[in-house]
Formats: structure tokens, sequence, C-alpha cells
């Protein structure tokens, strides 16, 4: 149950969908008011080919009219039974309880979500989705009693946040289940329908793969930092205002030429272009393979204040896993923690860096800004963290001091970065 335009038919639709085409089952799909036709292509839209389906036999859509008259009830109860039996599905949709009923009055439409969706669907051993309104501004359904018949309740919330829609789906009730999350959010993404991101669980994340570990084409910055294994993520925190120093950014490039690593970075502050021109300028300058590096660099931007945070999310895994990277940079996390609220950035830094974990990419997370409790989230997730302070000038020349906080030898170290000067010329 939500709000119009809160996702519900899209989640039912979903329902029917992977359960015919990932698992073989039947589903039937009752609609009442909105034509077939319409349906279906928004759903296309959305990523589902109810057409294909339809012809293998595995789906069956029905649009009725809403009631006219009390005398119909029985008659829609009636059609709803022998649907049912005649194409025997498993899975069950109807939407919209209230287009369905609206004439009846609250005790014969009690009665009738008593009689045609309890009794009968529970009876044929369907699982039914109802979809029902809620009144705005209320989580009270519009059709009555409906919570009490139902085993499960969703709520599905779709709320304004910074002129940008928030979706959240919350689980009221499941009968005979534990619900260990209560509240997931949730997106609609076009060619995929909805995509929920529930919290992954950390007994699934497997460690990093200690006989891998990428090697930093630099001995001094490689004995500070210690193994780089692959799927360890990095925390690279620098002074507001400030780039990551060349005699850091170069090594790195190096390696990233040298092994072949697929590298994919997304930058939260600035274009894509901007950052493959300062990235040109080491690159010459130091004599890296340009053409190799493009081949295996890819740069693209995202302004964060155009998403939710739940959309957000969403767009930044479909890239990584689109792109497949072996090492993925997250650049400008900063501009999160501004703009989100503390708990909602833990939340994004956590859920992002625990599937990142998951699916064993390395991850390299910028942020400009001072080491404090703000960012501990940060710091305590991360396997490794890399600090780089103010540039000092010493003998007419600028240096930066680059703290390695943490990592998996367990002590802190300290570079200044006079001692890098060979790394740049390889």
């Amino acid at each position: 149950m939500g709000h119009p335009g809160s996702g519900k038919t899209t989640f039912a639709a979903k329902f029917l969908y992977e359960g015919a085409r990932t698992y073989g089952e039947r589903g039937l799909y009752i609609g009442f008011g909105e034509p077939e036709r319409k349906f279906k292509q928004y759903m296309k839209n959305l990523g589902m080919d109810f057409d294909k389906l339809e012809q293998e036999g595995l789906i069956r859509i029905v649009t009725l009219p809403a009631l006219a008259s009390t005398d119909t009830a029985e008659m829609l109860a009636e059609t709803v039974v022998k649907l049912i039996n005649e194409f025997k599905p498993k899975r069950v949709v109807i939407d919209n309880i209230p287009a369905a009923i609206d004439v009846l009055g609250d005790v014969r439409a009690r009665a009738f979500i008593q009689t045609t969706l309890y009794n009968v669907l529970s009876y044929e051993d369907t699982t039914a989705i109802a979809v029902t309104d809620v009144y705005r501004g209320e989580k009270k359904p519009v059709t009555p009693s409906i919570e009490v018949v139902a085993d499960g309740v969703i709520l599905m919330k779709a709320e304004i946040r910074g002129g940008l829609i928030v979706r959240k789906l919350i689980i009221e009730k499941l009968k005979g289940k534990k619900i260990p999350v209560a509240e997931v959010p949730f997106t609609l993404v076009k060619g995929e329908g909805i995509v929920v991101f529930t919290p992954p669980l950390t007994y699934e994340i497997p460690p990093p793969k200690l006989r891998e570990p990428i090697e930093v084409g630099c001995e001094p910055l490689k004995n500070v930092l210690g193994p780089l294994y692959a799927g360890s993520q990095v925390a690279v925190i620098t002074p507001v205002g400030m780039a990551i120093p060349p005699e850091v950014t170069v090594p790195l490039l190096r390696t990233v030429v040298k092994a072949k690593l697929k590298v994919l970075l997304v930058s939260l502050t600035n274009p894509s272009a901007s950052i493959w021109c300062r990235i040109n300028s080491q690159v010459r300058k130091y004599g890296i393979n340009e053409d190799e590096l493009r081949k295996l660099l890819k740069i693209t931007s995202l302004n964060p204040t155009a998403y939710s945070v739940t959309e957000l999310m969403s767009v930044i895994l479909d890239q990584v896993g689109e792109y497949g990277p072996e090492i993925f940079v997250l650049h400008g996390l900063e501009t999160l923690s501004m703009l989100l609220p503390p708990r909602e950035f833990t939340s994004f830094y956590l859920n992002i860096i625990t599937r990142l974990r998951k699916a064993s990419v390395t991850t390299i997370y910028v942020t400009s800004t001072e080491v404090s409790d703000e960012i501990s989230p940060i710091i305590n997730a991360s396997d490794i963290v890399i600090s780089i302070s103010k540039p000092s000038v010493s003998g007419g020349a600028f240096s930066v001091r680059v703290n390695v906080l943490k990592s998996y030898s367990g002590e802190p170290k300290a570079l200044v970065s006079d001692y890098l000067k060979e790394c740049l010329e390889g």
C-alpha cells in the first residue's frame, strides 16, 4: 500500500515478471481501470517485457472495469476465481483494490476481501499481492480491514527531500517471518524497474585476496603503505582545495599501466574533462604512456544534487557493474557529507563500501576534509587510511607529508614527499 506514484504497481509487476522469468512460475495480473496496452508499455520502459512472457504462456494480463454497483461484486469475485482456476497461477496481483470495491461500503468490502483474496487464494496455494492506496499524509489504507486479512503488509513511501524524490519500502507485517530490516530504500530505474538496497550481510563478504597484492611501482611509497590486497578499501583524505600531489599519483598511474589494471574514476565534484586535463599534464611531463592509460582508465562525473541518495548509489553501482574495474575511485565524497544528514551519509558510505567489498573491487575513496570525528565512519570502515597534510615550504620548495594512519601492517607510518621525488622519474 502507498500513495499514488509511490511505486506499488511497479513492485507488484516486478514480482510477477521475475517469478515467470527466473523461476518459470505462472503469473496473473488483474487490473482495474488502466488499459492493458498502457500497463505493458510503462513496464517495458522499466525493462519488463510482458508480451514475450505472455507468448510463452507464463503471464496473463486481464483488465476489468471498476464496480458500477453492489450487484456486480459477486460477479467480480466469480470472475477472479474462474481466472485462477483456469490459468492456475503461482503468483497473482490485484491492482488496485479501492478501484474494484469503491462502491461496496465497509461491510461488503470486508466480505469481498475475506472471500476473494484470503480464502480462495490461500486454498489455491497462490501467493497474491493486493495493491491498495493510503490516504495522503497518513498510513491508513483506503481499503477497510485489508491489513488484518493480509499475511504481510508493505508500505511504500515517496517523499520530497531537497527537491528530489526519496523512496522507501517499509515492511510492517510478515506473518511467521523475522524482519531483520524493516525500512529499505529503493529506486525506480529505467530498464530495470524497482531496485531495492537491502544492507549487505557482513558474513557474505569474502576476505581480501591475500595472495594477490597490487604492487605499487614506487619503493618508498610501497614501504609506507604496506601490501595492497585486491578487494581492499582505501580512504585518502586531502586538505580542502588541494589535489593529491604528483609524488603519489604518478607512481599509481605508472602502476595502472604496467599491471594493466582496469580503473573507473567517478567524481562527485569535478567534470571528467577537468580531471583528464590534470592527469594528462602529469602523464606527459613524466613520460607515462598516455594511449595505454586511456585504454585502462575511465572517468565519469555525477552531480550528486541531481539524485536522491538511493538513486546515486544505484547509478554508481551500475557503472561499476558495467565497466568491471579492478580499481574503483570515488572522488569528492565530501560533497555528500555536506548534502546529507550525518546518519544518511554514514548509511550511504557503509552500504556502498560493504557492497564493493562483497564484489572484491579494490576501492579508493578521496575526500577533501580534515581528519575528525565527523569522518570516523570512513576511517573505521576502511582497510587503509592515508591522510595528506597541507603543503609546507622548505628550502624554497613545497613538500607535503603522507601519513598512513591505518594499514594491514598495523602501525602508523609517515613519509615526506621529498623522499618520493625518485618515483616521479620512474
